[in-house]
């Protein structure tokens, strides 16, 4: 049994030493290897050391981790090297890269994730990831328990649960402006949508005051039916470092997750709707053929596009997005684009540049 043991230990030290140390491009020699065991008390002989090493495959291949110890010549050295890592380094620096540049984790939240992350290759490509990636005018959150709010959050959605929280914004003094008293939600999922954390759920406080309001109805139309446009009125998006004070309540959720996730609703927060309050309206453009490229990263590849008969140098496109100022005001600060409908859009156009003229007129 002492023997097993012994073993046993001998295998996990070999192979921590071949992890912490070898990697695709660098590996330690039998002698090399020999010693770094013995800092452990562990001595191994040739036979022995061949034996382990291979059984290591075997075990990995056994286990679907899929790395492989392999024995290379260089520079006339015989070395073994780990290789075939769950992540490369090059996955690792990708990894690293967007632990410090998403904009919902803190700075400290980053620093150590990046941590975690060098521990996942060698020691050697430890020096290459940790390194300070420099994102031009990107600010960070300074919630520090968002990753504590997304573990109450899914916990909900597992558990189909009801949450309540407040919820903030910022003042012209830059403090915290709780919204109202208390928030209750039922939560339907989680989205990433341009560098934020989102909560897609029920409002469920809006929905008991809307189901108050519309109790005449009940006459006209059948439960579900008014359920249905309750639900679909009391959707809302939290923005998840904004939440605090989450609180997981014993109390069912009441709504379909699923609906949430494949509506209109999700697609508004999400691709090609953008995170816009409004209308949804279908806005058609012209513009110059370079700027192709500006709508396909804010909107996808999912709308209809094609070159104006009138001049091959330019496109007509429309997107179908849920419209707003805001929106309104990101079309305009591109060069080279004409929002030629619908009507009411233009007219927006119309007002904004007049405004603007009697604001600048000398």
């Amino acid at each position: 049994m002492a023997e097993q043991s012994k073993k046993k230990s001998k295998m996990v030290y070999l192979l921590a030493i071949l992890f912490q140390k070898t990697d695709e491009e660098h590996g330690l020699t039998r002698e090399e290897i020999e010693t770094e065991l013995s800092k452990y008390g562990i001595e191994i002989g040739r036979k022995s050391f061949s034996d382990d090493y291979k059984e290591l495959n075997i075990l990995s291949q056994n286990l679907g981790l899929n790395f492989e110890i392999k024995i290379e010549k260089t520079n006339g050295r015989s070395e073994y090297r780990l290789k075939n890592r769950i992540f490369s380094t090059g996955e690792l620096k990708i990894l690293v890269d967007i632990v410090q540049a998403a904009k919902p984790i803190t700075e400290k939240m980053s620093q150590d994730l990046i941590k975690k992350i060098e521990l996942l290759g060698s020691e050697r490509s430890r020096n290459e990831l940790n390194r300070h990636v420099i994102v031009a005018g990107r600010s960070k959150t300074t919630n520090d328990e968002i990753f504590d709010n997304a573990d109450i959050i899914y916990e909900a959605i597992r558990d189909h649960r009801k949450l309540k929280f407040k919820y903030f914004n910022w003042n012209i003094k830059k403090e915290k402006e709780y919204k109202k008293d208390i928030y209750m939600v039922s939560p339907a999922a989680l989205v990433w949508d341009h560098d934020n954390y989102y909560l897609l759920a029920k409002d469920e406080i809006h929905a008991a005051t809307l189901r108050e309001e519309l109790k005449d109805e009940r006459k006209e139309v059948s439960k579900i039916e008014l359920e249905k446009k309750i639900s679909e009125e009391s959707k809302r998006h939290y923005r998840v470092d904004k939440m605090e004070r989450i609180e997981l309540l014993d109390e069912d959720s009441t709504i379909n997750e699923e609906e949430y996730r494949t509506s209109q609703f999700t697609q508004k927060i999400t691709g090609m709707y953008e995170m816009y309050d409004g209308k949804r309206e279908t806005i058609r453009l012209r513009g110059h053929k370079n700027r192709v490229g500006v709508l396909i990263d804010r909107f996808g590849k999912n709308f209809p596009i094609r070159e104006d008969v009138n001049d091959p140098e330019y496109f007509v496109a429309r997107i179908e997005v849920y419209y707003s100022a805001q929106l309104l005001n990101w079309l305009l600060a591109i060069d080279s684009i004409e929002i030629l409908g619908p009507e009411n859009v233009v007219e927006d156009v119309r007002k904004k540049i007049d405004k603007f003229s009697k604001l600048y007129k000398k």
